[in-house]
């Protein structure tokens, strides 16, 4: 395997893992009739990493893209 082909983002992976949770915690209250309120909290924070993640990524964009303008 190369390395280009691991590469995996950490905002991916966090929107993953979220989603999944919050969707298997789903499946578990149709089935058995309860939710897992550890799942839901990995989910929510899963979700809530990925829009930090996003966040701080459009920050140090649009502060670089500033200073190359400036120079």
């Amino acid at each position: 395997m190369d390395e280009s082909e691991l590469k995996v983002s950490l905002t991916s992976m966090f929107i993953i893992t979220g989603i999944s949770c919050i969707i298997f915690s789903f499946i578990v209250k149709f089935l058995e009739g309860d939710h897992s309120p550890l799942l839901l909290k990995i989910g929510a924070a899963g979700i809530v990493l990925a829009i930090l993640n996003l966040t701080f990524k459009k920050l140090t964009q649009n502060s670089t893209n500033k200073k190359s303008r400036n120079i």
